[in-house]
């Protein structure tokens, strides 16, 4: 039975609610991490007013150690995908509704031919490529640099969709990725005041005010508006009853 965790209406920032979150099969067998998440395509350098926000197809799991260290892409073939649609619960591990005997690579690499590569054209955007890009305004400005993405979970699918809210942006440093700017979780005095100095300025920049998002950058609309990146702990709680 799936969870009220995964029903339309809760919004879910990647870095603080599913990336490095334990994955466990349905009789709560681990089977792996969250390395990071697949989303569908993006045209790269297009504008983006008239394509719909991505949403997650797959959680990744696979060797980022070396990536994380020294930079680049995991390759494809590296990866093992399980798909957004199996998902039961949404919680402090992510729970599935399948065995752990079912995700094997010949397993995924099925999955992925039969629903991604046939589906999707070109390739599916990975949210590491989007972490840490550098984000300017129309004029050029910079501004920060992408710390986080939120999704909402939307649609009657069971599980719902994990459509792309916007990006979150901050010219702090990784301890962003904390999340306690953007929740009412207590925290130390003394980090409380840090996160406030370093995170002064953080804000949400929605889907429809990012013209266009390239390689190394992310393009804002001019005229866009900073939303505040705080999630509201009662939509929050009234979307999980």
């Amino acid at each position: 039975m799936k969870s009220p965790t995964v029903r339309a209406g809760r919004l879910l920032d990647a870095q603080l609610h599913l990336l490095d979150r334990q994955v466990l099969d349905r009789s709560g067998t681990p089977v792996t991490a969250v390395d990071d998440l697949e989303l569908t395509d993006v045209p790269l350098g297009t504008d983006l007013a008239k394509v719909e926000p991505p949403v997650i197809e797959n959680l990744l799991a696979g060797a980022v150690l070396g990536t994380r260290i020294f930079g680049g892409r995991t390759p494809d073939n590296r990866w093992h995908r399980i798909p957004w649609s199996v998902i039961a619960k949404l919680d402090v591990a992510i729970s599935l509704e399948a065995d752990a005997d079912d995700f094997d690579v010949r397993w995924s690499e099925r999955w992925v031919r039969d629903r991604i590569v046939a589906r999707i054209p070109g390739v599916a955007m990975i949210l590491s490529d989007l972490l840490g890009t550098e984000v300017r305004e129309a004029d050029g400005t910079a501004v920060g640099r992408v710390i986080d993405a939120r999704f909402r979970l939307e649609g009657n699918t069971s599980p719902s969709r994990a459509r792309l809210v916007g990006l979150i942006v901050s010219r702090g440093a990784v301890a962003s990725y904390l999340g306690y700017e953007r929740t009412a979780a207590s925290r130390p005095v003394l980090l409380d005041k840090l996160l406030r100095a370093l995170h002064r300025g953080s804000f949400l920049v929605l889907w429809q005010d990012i013209e266009r998002i390239e390689e190394h950058q992310v393009l804002l609309r001019s005229g866009y508006e900073r939303q505040s990146s705080v999630l509201d702990p009662d939509a929050q709680a009234s979307s999980d009853r």
